[in-house]
This record gives structure tokens, sequence and C-alpha cells, in this order.
């Protein structure tokens, strides 16, 4: 008997059309979030001398702590400014209710090696004054239990993915959009090793969206709880890494993956007293063994 639990996803970029099989439509993010309803939420911009200005997604832990993605800003010495903005429907046209809060420190992991899958790639940034928790702009709880077993396995959870980024690479759209998806992890994701089960979790490939730059750092939400981010762009054919997502987002031949945090919990509880205890499910130490292969280099779909 198939087995799926519920629970929520963040992202920012969905597709309905794909040069790969222009015959067929792609998942995309069709309903758009009222005010409101995601307060958690916030649009990550970097501004770069002499470049081109990033822009992520973040997730609000508490009044003070936002969680992104190390590569939304670990360049450091080239970054002018770095600011965070919740309660924002479109980051194009911002609200009056919004609330803008410059960051004056990044805490990349230790651990977070650039353009590379599975390590590490998160960030903890603290803001300049504490934002202002209302009906609009709230924290988010995160994730502190096992993953939901089936028959010895890793089950599959439905999930809700959120988010700014454009529709795909050839469609713009800054509007904060909603979509349900499936996700898991361990030998299901592949193109990974077993030593990166407990970093990754992907998306089921009928529900993949192919995420764009902008949903880089965008949360995954299982029964209202943080549960991951979104991390990278893969290419099916041959397992590579895809360095700007924006080429090529929203096209067949591309899957997503989001950074599981449950092993980063006590780095991340470090700097953010108020979140959960890691639990002994997280340590490496104690992961659990599923009769699977070491090395999964295709893919299953």
């Amino acid at each position: 008997m198939h087995f799926t639990v519920q629970c929520a996803v963040i992202l920012t970029a969905i597709v309905t059309y794909s040069p790969v099989h222009p015959q067929e439509i792609r998942p995309f993010l069709n309903t758009f979030v009222g005010e409101g309803r995601a307060p958690f939420i916030v649009y990550v911009k970097t501004t770069v001398q002499g470049g081109t200005d990033k822009k992520c997604t973040g997730t609000i832990l508490d009044k003070n702590w936002v969680l992104t993605l190390a590569s939304c800003v670990s360049e450091p010495s080239n970054t002018t400014i770095i600011t965070v903005q919740a309660n924002l429907n479109s980051y194009d046209f911002p609200s009056s209710k919004s609330q803008m809060r410059l960051v004056v420190e990044v805490n990349p992991h230790p651990l977070y090696k650039p353009d590379r899958l599975a390590e590490a790639d998160l960030a903890l940034l603290l803001v300049q004054h504490p934002f202002i928790i209302n009906d609009h702009v709230q924290p988010i709880k995160m994730f502190a239990r096992s993953w939901p077993v089936e028959d010895g396995r890793p089950a599959k959870i439905t999930c809700s993915v959120i988010g700014y980024g454009n529709i795909d690479y050839t469609k713009y759209d800054s509007k904060l959009k909603v979509r349900k998806v499936q996700v898991t992890h361990s030998d299901s994701c592949a193109c990974t090793r077993r030593n990166q089960w407990m970093n990754l979790l992907c998306l089921d490939p009928m529900d993949d969206v192919g995420l764009c730059s902008e949903d880089d750092g965008a949360p995954l939400i299982y029964e209202s709880e943080l549960i991951g981010i979104n991390h990278m762009l893969i290419v099916k054919s041959n397992c590579t890494e895809v360095l700007d997502a924006n080429d090529i987002c929203g096209d067949y031949s591309v899957v997503s993956y989001f950074m599981y945090l449950c092993q980063y919990l006590a780095w991340m509880k470090d700097m953010v007293v108020t979140l959960p205890d890691q639990p002994q499910y997280c340590n490496r130490s104690t992961l659990p063994t599923f009769n699977v292969a070491t090395l999964l280099v295709g893919f299953l779909f």
C-alpha cells in the first residue's frame, strides 16, 4: 500500500513550457499567495559592486535571524549591501506593510563549498533591527523529528512550494506563488551518493518545477515546519551542477534539489537559540540503513 504524508514546501519558480518536450506541459505555480499567507518568507537581495544583483528567497527563523543559501551571500569582498524584505507579494511592487531590514552579519556554514551538491550550502543572516512580529510577519517552526518511514524506507511526502521566481527561463514573473509537490530523500534522489542522502531532498519527477535563481533558498515546509531549502539544479543526463539556474530553469533536462536541514540544526541553534535541539535521528553516527546501492548515476524516470 502506498503511503504519503502531508507537508509543505516553499520556493520561487514554476514552469509551463519545456523546449526539450514541446508536447508536454510541465507543472507550474498556478495560485498566487495572498498577503500574510506565507508570513515567514523574505526576499533576499545582494547588491554587488560592478556586478548583477543576486535575488534569492529566505526564511525567518526568529525576529533577528533569516536562513538562506550561502551561495546567495557568500561574496563579502564584492558585496556592498544585503537586505531582506518580509511581507512582499511581488519584489517589483513593494507594499507599505512590508518590512525591509539591513543584514549586518553573514554566517555561512563552515563546511560550505561553492558550486558543489550537498556541501552545506546554508547561511544565517543577522538583521540590524528585529522584525516586528504580527499577522503578516512571523518566524517558521523547525522540523525536528524523524522522517516518516514506510516499509523500512523513507516515505514520499506531499508538499507545497511558494516562491518569487520566473515561470521558466523564458517567462518573467516576480509574484509570490504556490504549488503542491511530492518530496523524498535517500536513494530515491538520483545522482546522489550515500554520504549525501542526509543532506538532500528531491522532488518527484512529475512534480519537479525546475526552479529559477530567485528560488534559491526557498523554504520547504512540512506540517507547518521548515524541513529544507532549495539548493541547486542538476542536469539529469550527466549529473552535473547548473551554475546559473535562470539559463535553463523550467526545462525537463534539469531536476531540483533541496538542502535537508536535519543534521544542521545544532549549528543553527548555536546562533538562533530559540530553535529546537537536533534530534538523534539527524546525527551522522545514527543514520538509518536502507537496502540500496551506494551510488546512483542514472535517473529513475
